[in-house]
């Protein structure tokens, strides 16, 4: 997906744990915030967008699965369910020291998965690589009966927010 923006990717190394009780909102964001700090510390003038989407479901988070049986379990789990897809986005400019934060929540609906729905999709390899065992841009969008919201926030990065961010930069 092409938005029009010349982007240096770089990972920040952190710890992306979750604390104990801490909602998945506030989770998203702070993580978000911890990856754009980290960046920005070694960036005397850049624009640095920092993004961390969580799959919940009610207060459950389902990272990237460590193996076939818990892309399994997850994918099980959300089966005809209703779950959330939360981004913390961060655009920080570190030169004149701003910092905005933005949460964008989407809904998603899976469709009734057979177990030979879930056979074919892990067969496929994505859901080793994607937080909540599917990838909304590619194959994955077969488990998909409804998307509530922004569609780019499902696969990693709200588009829209992020530009609406980056505008609002320019304002300050």
């Amino acid at each position: 997906m092409d938005a029009g923006l010349k982007l240096d990717v770089k990972f920040a190394d952190i710890d992306e744990s979750r604390f104990d009780k801490e909602p998945v909102s506030k989770f998203a964001i702070r993580v978000a915030l911890a990856k754009a700090e980290k960046i920005a510390a070694t960036e005397d003038n850049a624009i640095v967008i920092g993004v961390d989407t969580v799959i919940a479901l009610s207060n459950h988070v389902f990272g990237k699965p460590k193996n076939r049986d818990e892309a399994r379990r997850f994918l099980k789990a959300l089966s005809g369910k209703w779950h959330k897809a939360y981004s913390g986005t961060v655009v920080i400019d570190s030169l004149r020291k701003k910092t905005l934060k933005k949460l964008v929540v989407t809904k998603v609906k899976f469709s009734k998965l057979s177990d030979n729905d879930i056979d074919w999709y892990i067969s496929t390899g994505e859901p080793m690589h994607a937080a909540g065992a599917y990838s909304i841009q590619s194959q994955g969008r077969a488990l998909i009966e409804s998307v509530n919201g922004c569609f780019t926030n499902v696969i990693g990065v709200s588009i829209p927010v992020i530009i609406k961010m980056l505008n609002n930069l320019k304002a300050i």
